[in-house]
């Protein structure tokens, strides 16, 4: 299956509703039935623009947009599109992928972008005032809850303006059970704040995450994982920030719920640089 139509999605007056958007398939949520994506390419540009401030979430990706129950195998997925969301603000959470919004089942071979053209994959994030709840952007999915392998990113991925918290990386950016194998990034990522309490950048994953009433030991693994591509992290004069900070090269923050997370980080390698320029009044 294949896509080459952009997509444009303009909100005027949609308050309090969720928004599943992408190329292929914008959602599933039935459980019992099953969805096989595989061997599918999204080749057009997607873009939201919100023209007021609204309260319900964004789901948006190249190829899926929200997958959340009854998808039995997603293999061989590209995104060769760009995308741009523009918000009014007070969105609850921008959840966005290059190739998904979100993953619920193993996953092998998913690509946003094109190792031999920059300027395919590439996605913008800008969110105005007053300022969302969280945002979440990656190569790949928002989030997965199920084992990555040999994903691969090679966009750019850029957020600018207002958010409580933001999660930046080149495959997920937030995660559940799920591990990451052979999984690579190679494009640059970008934060310009200009408002936000936690920010929460990693070359694969952001943030690996719990439940807070969990009672479980989480374990997650990341082998044979490589990020080749540059994290800037530029913070202008004027700036609003508070909370914490965290870069790490493969893997951000751990949302250590109860101290019940164990990571483990298997012949992996990080040669992008990390920038961070802070001109923010102290």
């Amino acid at each position: 299956c294949q896509n080459y139509g952009d997509i444009l999605c303009e909100l005027a007056h949609a308050k309090g509703k969720a928004v599943h958007m992408a190329a292929l398939l914008g959602g599933t949520n039935a459980a019992g039935a099953l969805t096989v994506l595989k061997d599918c390419t999204n080749y057009g540009n997607f873009s939201v623009s919100d023209k007021a401030s609204r309260q319900g979430d964004y789901y948006v990706g190249g190829v899926a947009g929200y997958l959340n129950a009854g998808v039995e195998e997603l293999k061989n997925l590209t995104n060769l599109g760009c995308g741009e969301l523009l918000g009014a603000g007070n969105a609850h959470e921008y959840r966005v992928g290059g190739v998904s919004g979100s993953l619920n089942s193993a996953s092998d071979n998913l690509v946003n972008g094109s190792k031999d053209d920059a300027s395919k994959g590439c996605i913008y994030i800008c969110s105005g005032e007053p300022k969302s709840d969280n945002i979440y952007l990656a190569g790949i999915a928002y989030a997965s809850t199920a084992d990555v392998s040999n994903a691969k990113n090679y966009g750019k991925l850029t957020i600018d303006g207002h958010s409580v918290n933001i999660y930046l990386a080149g495959i997920c950016a937030s995660n559940a059970s799920a591990n990451f194998y052979s999984c690579e990034n190679h494009g640059t990522l970008h934060y310009n704040p200009k408002t936000s309490a936690a920010t929460n950048i990693g070359g694969i994953l952001a943030q690996a995450y719990v439940a807070s009433d969990s009672t479980n030991n989480e374990a997650f693994t990341f082998k044979n994982c490589k990020n080749r591509g540059n994290i800037i992290y530029n913070i202008a004069a004027n700036t609003t920030l508070s909370g914490v900070r965290v870069i790490g090269g493969i893997y951000g923050y751990g949302n250590l719920k109860n101290n019940l997370i164990d990571v483990t980080i298997e012949d992996c390698e990080s040669s992008g640089i990390m920038s961070v320029t802070d001109a923010a009044k102290k």
